[in-house]
């Protein structure tokens, strides 16, 4: 029997929203946020509904905490690995059903996926300051008809 290893984490995920129209605002009904590795879900979190409003940037703060999750003896040996390179890959997944707000009329809800496949250095008893070295997003805005 192979020896199970559990993992233990904390993950800082930061969302920089845009928005960069005059007359629109947007209602974050519903944010999840997903952060797999070696294309296992590793934790997940949620923000808390809010207003962006006209022309500004909005930073949304996640913490995915994983205590103890068991961890296929591969995927063990690579997060170990890839620690040790100071290049850890995760996916970062976000679902958002949003409304928009047009001077006084709102819009019906709509969902938007985002996908981000996101390298960083961890944080490492030499490194205390984690560094984003690479992120890939992608998008896909679909209309609800009865949320």
């Amino acid at each position: 029997m192979v020896p199970v290893q559990k993992l233990t984490a904390v993950i800082a995920v930061t969302i920089k929203a845009h928005n960069r129209i005059k007359h629109i605002g947007t209602f974050y009904d519903h944010v999840h946020v997903m952060v797999s590795y070696n294309r296992d879900l590793i934790g997940q979190d949620w923000v808390q509904p809010f207003y962006q409003g006209r022309s500004n940037t909005a930073l949304l703060q996640s913490r995915v905490e994983v205590h103890n999750l068991p961890v296929s003896q591969d995927t063990g040996i690579k997060l170990v690995a890839d620690i040790k390179d100071q290049s850890v890959e995760f996916e970062v997944t976000l679902h958002v059903v949003t409304r928009v707000r047009i001077l006084n009329i709102i819009t019906h809800h709509f969902r938007v996926h985002i996908n981000c496949d996101i390298i960083v250095t961890p944080i490492t008893g030499t490194n205390k300051h984690p560094t984003l070295l690479s992120k890939i997003c992608t998008e896909k805005t679909h209309w609800l008809s009865n949320h």
